[in-house]
């Protein structure tokens, strides 16, 4: 089984009426590999999904309810770290929880040993698919850079989990 997500600039509650031909048309200049991927996936294995961005939360907690994952801190899928990065949560939770016997001190220092790293994971989320929705000037210079050097996408996703 494979998952692959495609997004595309749509006005909001926009969908498309078929989606195999809606992605085939927004993916047309798109290399052959990409179009046979959607055309293997068939119709019905489709979904379309509204995204949003949203900024982290200030708070994850609120008193006796901690929110873990997309609830205090959503990412787009363009890492693929939406669940990685709510086990991780729920583990900061738990280890918090039981050092700290005051529920708001372990709430505080569950969000504080958190908070940077779900933050920079939104972040460049967040980036990658901008630059991967990129038009006019930014998008030449990425597919000039990428046909250049097609490794380069692949050594900036590797950096980010090293």
């Amino acid at each position: 089984m494979t998952y692959w997500h495609a997004p595309v600039q749509q006005a909001p509650g926009e969908v498309f009426t078929d989606p195999m031909a809606g992605l085939l048309h927004a993916f047309r200049h798109f290399p052959p590999e990409v179009r046979q991927l959607i055309e293997a996936t068939g119709a019905r294995g489709i979904s379309q999904i509204e995204l949003a961005d949203l900024s982290p939360l200030p708070d994850w907690w609120y008193r006796r309810v901690a929110l873990i994952g997309d609830a205090a801190h959503a990412t787009s899928p363009n890492l693929g770290q939406g669940a990685a990065q709510a086990v991780e949560d729920a583990a900061a939770l738990a280890q918090a929880l039981a050092a700290y016997p005051d529920r708001v001190t372990a709430l505080k220092h569950f969000q504080a040993s958190r908070e940077a790293v779900a933050n920079a994971v939104v972040a460049q989320s967040r980036a990658f698919g901008e630059l991967g929705q990129a038009r006019g000037v930014t998008r030449l210079v990425r597919n000039v850079a990428l046909s250049i050097n097609p490794e380069l996408a692949r050594s900036r996703i590797e950096a980010f989990y090293s």
